[in-house]
């Protein structure tokens, strides 16, 4: 992804300079007026972003306490596109088409006509829900915001508040979750039949609870980073585009 977006950026008239750590002279750091970091930022690169003059601006990914506190010790200046709406809506669609993907290799059995459960109806639910359609899955949607349940319904999808799910259950051959917060324990794992096929896409810890579905004989896959591992390019061009408007942001807002 870091770099199809660089490429991007190059054609786009950007002047890149690309670092890379252990090849690259950190004394480019100090030259650099805004630096584009990976989504997550090992703590190995630190002490190098240590490199860079005050004033620095830094487009990162996930912002770390420790990459917080080394930009507040060195005057440097964080900005996360992972918190700009228009890079969240977008990479939605490469993740639905990697999770259909994903549940295509690990089922023995057509999505057309299989029981689906969906839970949550964020962003990243939005194109799985039209891709699952498509494909003809019998599909309910399960979230917890009535606002949520209607837009769900105005779609023309079967809705069911969460706390209705588990009835749900025993019924489901596919579980895809969108929800980070727990909402699939051990009671709830209980009632799926033992061939359900459950993909977590929710970050950080996810929904479910996945010692307990392994535990359980489920099969449990926890697909996190799906845009940058199976679309790459589209995933860099994305990150471009958001790139831009935000340089473009800051800029105006600095005249």
């Amino acid at each position: 992804r870091q770099r199809a977006a660089a490429d991007a950026l190059c054609r786009r008239g950007y002047g890149v300079e690309r670092f890379i750590p252990g090849e690259s002279n950190p004394q480019m750091l100090a030259q650099t007026d805004f630096l584009l970091l990976p989504v997550l930022v090992e703590p190995a690169l630190l002490p190098l972003l240590s490199q860079c003059r005050c004033g620095t601006i830094l487009l990162c990914g996930r912002v770390t306490d420790e990459l917080h506190q080394l930009a507040q010790r060195r005057s440097l200046l964080l900005h996360s596109y992972l918190q700009q709406e228009e890079m969240a809506l977008l990479n939605a669609v490469p993740t639905a088409e990697a999770a259909i993907e994903l549940a295509l290799s690990q089922l023995p059995i057509t999505l057309w006509e299989s029981r689906c459960l969906v839970t949550g109806f964020g962003r990243c639910t939005k194109p799985l829900v039209r891709l699952l359609t498509a494909f003809g899955a019998q599909l309910t949607v399960c979230a917890r915001s009535p606002k949520d349940l209607a837009l769900a319904r105005s779609f023309g999808l079967s809705a069911l508040p969460l706390a209705q799910m588990d009835t749900l259950l025993p019924q489901q051959q596919l579980i895809f979750n969108t929800v980070p917060a727990p909402i699939l324990g051990k009671e709830q794992l209980r009632l799926l039949p033992g061939d359900c096929l459950l993909i977590d896409l929710a970050s950080g810890e996810g929904g479910i609870d996945h010692p307990a579905a392994r535990s359980l004989g489920l099969r449990c896959l926890h697909a996190l980073a799906l845009p940058a591992k199976t679309a790459p390019v589209t995933a860099g061009n994305i990150l471009c585009d958001t790139v831009i408007q935000m340089i473009t942001d800051i800029q105006s807002k600095t005249r």
